[in-house]
């Protein structure tokens, strides 16, 4: 967006009158490109579908070797008598959790695992308004102590939360870091990774 220092996620921003947006710049382009790797690097080489849209915009995006270490799982979750779940071809963007959800209107159970950047602490109970974080929405406090913890997005995956440290700390959020919760309890990453298997 012009006059911004930051790129926006489209998902989240909302459009202003005379906001100029540019989808097709070398720096928004470099990010396209970090995002597919991170999403990449959670799915196997195995084809299941042709048009698959992560492999067409890794196409799209040139995007021949991935920099990141993988995490494909290699199992088939096959416990549903009409679906079945290549969870090594799943970049948990929980579209079927929504189908199932909106247009089947059956309810599916989510992880109590989550992930959220902690982006400060303070004696002071701030305001959750994004001018009081750089412009940040989707702010959550937790108060610890005599402390408040404030925390930006949540997501139910670590590469996803990686994605939301970047952009904490693309905001200026220079000491952010992930935390993961359990049930909304604090646990470590490394905990809630071996939860999630």
């Amino acid at each position: 967006i012009e006059g911004e220092r930051v790129l926006q996620p489209s998902c989240v921003r909302t459009i202003s009158d005379g906001m100029i947006v540019n989808t097709n710049n070398d720096r928004v382009v470099q990010s396209q490109k970090l995002v597919l790797e991170l999403l990449a690097s959670d799915v196997s080489d195995k084809v299941y579908k042709k048009d698959s849209e992560l492999s067409d915009w890794a196409e799209r995006l040139k995007i021949k070797t991935n920099r990141f270490p993988t995490n494909v799982q290699e199992k088939h979750d096959l416990t549903h008598p009409a679906i079945a779940v290549n969870l090594d071809a799943c970049i948990q963007c929980t579209r079927c959790v929504r189908a199932c959800r909106e247009e089947q209107v059956n309810d599916v159970p989510e992880s109590n695992i989550k992930f959220k950047v902690q982006i400060a602490a303070s004696k002071n109970k701030l305001e959750l308004k994004p001018y009081n974080f750089s412009g940040l929405n989707s702010i959550t406090r937790l108060k610890s102590g005599k402390l408040y913890r404030y925390y930006y997005s949540e997501t139910s995956t670590y590469k996803k939360a990686l994605i939301k440290l970047n952009e904490a700390k693309s905001k200026g959020f220079s000491n952010s870091f992930i935390v993961a919760f359990d049930n909304n309890k604090i646990i470590s990453i490394t905990k809630a990774q071996q939860l999630l298997k």
